[in-house]
C-alpha cells in the first residue's frame, strides 16, 4: 500500500503489518487533466496540471493530517498506478478495508462554502445536502467504512464529524441510510441486499462498471475487474451474492407504486432475472426478510442460463403470474405483504421475468400454498426486432420532400420511432383510444403545424382506415386533441388537404398487404390544389370550451330563476322587508351579469351558425357549422 509522506511529498510503500497509521481522503474528482496522478508524484511534479485546484487540495490535505499527528496520507488519484490493471483490481477489491482501517477519513466537499454547521440553518442544510459528494458512487463506501469521518468545506474549514448528532441526522435524511449503519453500531451484513442496493440507487459513476465495483466492500465480495463489459459487471456481482447468501431480496427489484400491465406471453421479452443496476432497487429500501417460524426452503442456483428455485406461485385477478419471495413489508402489523416478481411462461418449461412488468406487494399466501421448482432465464433479451409479424402498422413516410418534419405522435406508446411505424392496437377496449395523432412542422419553422389523425379499421369489419388533415397552433397539445376529439363537430373531419400561408399539403394512405400483415403507408405531399376550407384543430378545441361555458352559464341562470321562484313563494314568512329587498337586489345583479355574458356568447355562436369565423393572415375564412344547444337564446339576439 503506497502513501504520501506529508513532510517530504513523496510516495512510500508498506506491506501488511508495516502499514503505519494514516489518513485517507474522500472527495469528488475534477477533470482528468486537473488531477495529480501517480506519474505526477513519481516525477516530483506535485503541482499537477492545475495551479489553482489540485495543489491546494493536496497541500491542505497533507497539512491537516500533519496537524492531526499523522505522517502519511492515502488518496486514490495518485497512490495507485492505474496503468497496471492487476494493481488497480487489487486496490478496488481492497478499498473498503483501506477506508475502514484508516485512522481518520477526511470528506472534502469542494462545492460546500458554509463555514459552520448551524442548527436550523436552511441554507447550510441545503448546500450540504446537494453536494456532489452525496451523489458519487464511490463515496458510499467512503461514508460507511471509516470509524472517524470528518467533513470539510471547500476552504478546508472543519464542519463536523459523522458521529455528531445534527450531522448524523442530516446524512440519514440525505442518504436514506439508518443511523445505526452510519454510526457503525450495526454491521452492514444486517442490512438486506435490497436495502444496501437502494442506498446506491441514486448514485452515479463516470464508468458504467464502477457502479458495481464501488459496492464490492459493502457486500464483502471480490470479483475480477473487467472494464468494457457494461451492465454485465452488475450481473456478475449478483451471481456471486447468490452463491454467498440465501437472501432472496436480491430479486426484490423493480417495485413500483402502481400496478403494471399483465404479461401476454406471445408479446413479452425477457428482462432477465437480475437487475441491471442499483437504480432498479430505488423503491426497495423498506423491504425486509419475512420472519416466519418455519423459514422458506427456497434456494437459488444459477444453472445453465437460468436461476433454479422452489417458489410459491400466485396468479392475480388480471391473470398475471407472480413468484412469491420470502420478503415484504408490514410484518409487524396487520397489513402483511410479500414481494411478488412477475413471471411469464416461456419455451421448454422455462419462465421469464417480462420486460415492462413490475414487482408487486401482494397478500401473504395461505400456509397451504404449494411451491414449484421453476427455471427463470437469467439472460436479458434485447429488442433487436421490435416489429411483430402478427401486428398491423401505419408506416409514416419521410415528409421531407413536402418541407415538413415529424415532431410527435400520440399515444406515444404505439410509436416505433426507429422504424417510423405506429403499431395498431388489435385488441382495443372502451378505455383505449383508437386514434393516432401525428404532428408535422414546416422546416422553415412557420407558425402553423399540420396534424394527421389516423383511425384504424375496426377489427372484423370491411371498413378501411379513416384519415384526416387539419392545422393547429404549435402550442396545441396532441393529448388534448386525443382526449376531446370525440366531442368535435363532424364537419371537422374528413379533410384530406390543408393549407398554411402559401401552400397546400395533402395526405394519402395506401395499403400494403404482405403475408396477411397490413401496413398502411401514410404520405404527405405538397399540392397545387388549395382547399376552400382548412380545419383548425386549435379553434375546434376553443369552440368546445365556448360551448361548455355557454351551457354552464345557462345552467347557472336556470338555478337563479329557480331560486327566485322559491324566494317569491316564501315571501311574508320569516323574512323582513329589508332582507327581502336586499336579496332581490342581489338576484337582479346576478341576473343582469349572466344575461350580459350569455348575450355575448350567443351572438358569437350565432355568427358561427352562418358559417362565418373572423379571418386572420393565414388565409380565407374557416367554414364551420354548429348547433346552438340552448335555442331559447335566440330571443336575446333578436
Amino acid at each position: 500500500m503506497r502513501f504520501i509522506n506529508v513532510q517530504a511529498y513523496r510516495l512510500e510503500e508498506f506491506f501488511n503489518e508495516q502499514v503505519p497509521p494514516y489518513a485517507i481522503l474522500s472527495h469528488t474528482w475534477g477533470n482528468d487533466q486537473d488531477e495529480v496522478s501517480f506519474r505526477d508524484i513519481t516525477k516530483g511534479n506535485t503541482k499537477g496540471a492545475s495551479a489553482n485546484h489540485w495543489p491546494i487540495k493536496l497541500e491542505r490535505y497533507c497539512k491537516q493530517a500533519a496537524k492531526d499527528g499523522l505522517n502519511y496520507v492515502w488518496i486514490d488519484t495518485c497512490c495507485i498506478d492505474k496503468t497496471n490493471s492487476v494493481e488497480l483490481g487489487e486496490a478496488i477489491n481492497s478499498m473498503f478495508r483501506w477506508y475502514k482501517e484508516a485512522t481518520i477519513c477526511y470528506a472534502y466537499l469542494t462545492d460546500v462554502t458554509v463555514e459552520a454547521f448551524e442548527i436550523n440553518n436552511p441554507y447550510m442544510e441545503s448546500e450540504f445536502s446537494i453536494s456532489r459528494w452525496f451523489q458519487r458512487g464511490w463515496t458510499l463506501q467512503e461514508l460507511l467504512a471509516p470509524g472517524n469521518l470528518y467533513f470539510y468545506n471547500s476552504t478546508w474549514t472543519f464542519l463536523g464529524s459523522k458521529k455528531k448528532i445534527k450531522i448524523l441526522r442530516l446524512v440519514e435524511k440525505i442518504t436514506g441510510i439508518p443511523r445505526p449503519f452510519l454510526r457503525g453500531t450495526r454491521e452492514l451484513k444486517n442490512a438486506s441486499i435490497a436495502q444496501r442496493m437502494s442506498w446506491a440507487s441514486r448514485r452515479i459513476t463516470k464508468r458504467k462498471e464502477d457502479i458495481t465495483y464501488c459496492l464490492l466492500g459493502i457486500f464483502d465480495i471480490m470479483i475480477p475487474m473487467i472494464y468494457g463489459e457494461g451492465d454485465r459487471a452488475f450481473i456478475r456481482l449478483q451471481e456471486e451474492l447468490i452463491k454467498k447468501t440465501r437472501d432472496d431480496l436480491i430479486f426484490a427489484w423493480g417495485l413500483e407504486s402502481t400496478e403494471s400491465a399483465s404479461a401476454d406471453s406471445k408479446d413479452m421479452i425477457s428482462a432477465g432475472v437480475f437487475a441491471t443496476s442499483p437504480a432498479d432497487f430505488i423503491n426497495s429500501s423498506y423491504i425486509l426478510p419475512e420472519k416466519r417460524e418455519i423459514k422458506s426452503t427456497a434456494t437459488f442456483i444459477v444453472d445453465g442460463g437460468c436461476v433454479r428455485s422452489n417458489l410459491p406461485l400466485y396468479t392475480d385477478s388480471t391473470g398475471q403470474l407472480f413468484g412469491l419471495l420470502n420478503c415484504g413489508s408490514g410484518f409487524n402489523g396487520n397489513d402483511r405483504m410479500v414481494v411478488g416478481i412477475p413471471l411469464c411462461s416461456g419455451q421448454f418449461g422455462e419462465y421469464i421475468r417480462p420486460e415492462g412488468c413490475c414487482s408487486q406487494l401482494l397478500p401473504v399466501p395461505e400456509a397451504t400454498t404449494s411451491t414449484s421448482q421453476i427455471y427463470i432465464k437469467t439472460e436479458r433479451q434485447h429488442k433487436t426486432a421490435t416489429v411483430s409479424s402478427s401486428s398491423n402498422y401505419f408506416e409514416i413516410e419521410d415528409p421531407g420532400e413536402a418541407g415538413l418534419k415529424l415532431i410527435e405522435v400520440e399515444p406515444q406508446e404505439y410509436w416505433l420511432e426507429e422504424e417510423s411505424l405506429i403499431t395498431i392496437n388489435n385488441n382495443p377496449s372502451k378505455n383505449t383510444a383508437q386514434q393516432y395523432w401525428i404532428r408535422f412542422r414546416p422546416e422553415d419553422k412557420g407558425s402553423t403545424d399540420f396534424l394527421v389523425l389516423l383511425e384504424p379499421e375496426i377489427p372484423g369489419s370491411q371498413a378501411q382506415p379513416q384519415y384526416h388533415l387539419m392545422t393547429p397552433s404549435q402550442t396545441t397539445s396532441l393529448k388534448d386533441l386525443l382526449l376531446h376529439s370525440s366531442n368535435m363537430r363532424p364537419a371537422a373531419f374528413g379533410k384530406k388537404i390543408a393549407r398554411d400561408n402559401s401552400r397546400g399539403i395533402q395526405v394519402t394512405v395506401e395499403q400494403d398487404t404482405t403475408d396477411g400483415q397490413k401496413i398502411y403507408i401514410v404520405r404527405l405531399t405538397e399540392t397545387a390544389t388549395l382547399p376552400t376550407v382548412t380545419v383548425d384543430g386549435t379553434f375546434e378545441l376553443e369552440l368546445q370550451a365556448a360551448k361548455l361555458e355557454f351551457e354552464e352559464v345557462a345552467k347557472a341562470e336556470d338555478n337563479l330563476y329557480l331560486e327566485m321562484e322559491n324566494f317569491n313563494r316564501q315571501r311574508g314568512t320569516a323574512y323582513t322587508l329589508e332582507s327581502i329587498g336586499r336579496r332581490l337586489a342581489e338576484m337582479k345583479e346576478e341576473k343582469d351579469h349572466l344575461e350580459k355574458i350569455q348575450k355575448w356568447q350567443a351572438i358569437k355562436l350565432w355568427d358561427y351558425r352562418d358559417g362565418h369565423v373572423p379571418t386572420d393572415n393565414r388565409g380565407p375564412f374557416h367554414i364551420i357549422w354548429i348547433n346552438i344547444l340552448c335555442m331559447r337564446q335566440e330571443s336575446i339576439i333578436l
